[in-house]
């Protein structure tokens, strides 16, 4: 999983792969240390890999997961997305309030945007 996302990330170059591959070790290093002993290397590898590697998108959603949580759960509740029938995925909403940082009201315009939904 490490491997492939590497080499997405790095458009199939192998060494720009393992500049990223050895990127990501470091900012879960850099992450558990933030935590100070709140989080787990394996949580933090989750949330980091959750947010696409971006470490600092990963240190918010660290030290404000009961929020972001809420913000995503509120988002997920919206018409069909709770059901698993509609798009996007759990994952995809993650991202999104990630990026902005838990604002919903950016976070749901990214989505609507990208997958042209009425979430109402």
């Amino acid at each position: 999983e490490v491997l492939r996302t590497a080499l997405a990330l790095g458009n199939n170059s192998v060494d720009q792969a393992v500049h990223l591959r050895q990127e990501h070790l470091k900012s879960v290093d850099k992450l558990v240390s933030a935590r100070k002993g709140y989080s787990t290397r394996e949580h933090c590898d989750d949330v980091l890999a959750m947010c696409r590697w971006d470490y600092e998108a990963a240190l918010y959603v660290l030290n404000n997961e009961t929020e972001f949580d809420a913000t995503v759960h509120e988002i997920m509740r919206r018409n069909g997305l709770a059901s698993g029938v509609g798009f996007p995925a759990k994952a995809e909403v993650q991202w999104e309030v990630a990026q902005a940082r838990n604002d919903k009201a950016v976070a749901l315009r990214a989505i609507v945007r990208q997958w042209r939904i009425e979430v109402a």
